[in-house]
């Protein structure tokens, strides 16, 4: 009989256990609530930038980053990290074209990565002049930019995107401008321009 309400109270006890981890999974899992392109929010006010992690491309996974990098131009160090939630303006913040966001007081880029990538302040433009140009390329009234990479020997006023048709897509990684053309924010070599069939 002793050995019979013994295990009874074991049982219990398990059941009881098994319960409170369900419920503090519950408690502690975070619900995330699109707000609009990219940007979520959860119960608590924090805000993230979705990412896909294709480390193992079988199997993609949902990130949401809470960093925002090049936030803080004091910080040398950390490379400027800040919380989305302390520099990311929710209402006025939108996708404007491939990788490049905006909203009332900044630009953003997403670096794309296997592993989702990073989301970080453009600080190097001049916001008044800034323009993008496709899902790579913006300029403004200094410098012409692949993503967030400054590139320096662009001829800024006659510079624009060249995109291609490829079997029926289009490819927006190629630029031009009266000097050269250019692949991936890189110039193409006169001797390579035939391989790249870019033809006006």
């Amino acid at each position: 009989m002793k050995l019979l309400t013994y295990m009874i109270f074991i049982f219990s006890i398990g059941c009881n256990s098994r319960n409170k981890a369900v419920v503090n999974i519950k408690k502690d899992s975070i619900a995330y609530e699109l707000i609009k392109d990219n940007l979520y929010h959860d119960i608590a006010g924090n805000l993230y930038f979705r990412v896909m992690d294709m480390s193992n491309p079988e199997k993609p996974v949902s990130r949401y980053l809470s960093i925002v990098w090049n936030a803080n131009q004091c910080d040398s160090i950390n490379g400027g990290k800040m919380l989305l939630k302390d520099v990311v303006d929710a209402k006025s913040f939108e996708k404007i074209l491939g990788f490049y966001y905006r909203d009332k007081n900044r630009f953003y880029i997403f670096n794309e990565m296997s592993d989702g990538g990073t989301f970080a302040v453009l600080n190097e433009i001049d916001f008044s002049s800034f323009k993008v140009l496709s899902n790579y390329y913006a300029k403004d009234k200094n410098n012409v930019y692949y993503k967030s990479n400054v590139i320096s020997q662009a001829d800024i006023p006659t510079f624009k995107v060249f995109p291609k048709i490829l079997n029926g897509d289009t490819l927006w990684q190629y630029a031009k401008d009266k000097n050269h053309y250019y692949s991936f924010g890189d110039i193409i070599p006169d001797s390579e321009l035939k391989l790249y069939e870019l033809n006006e």
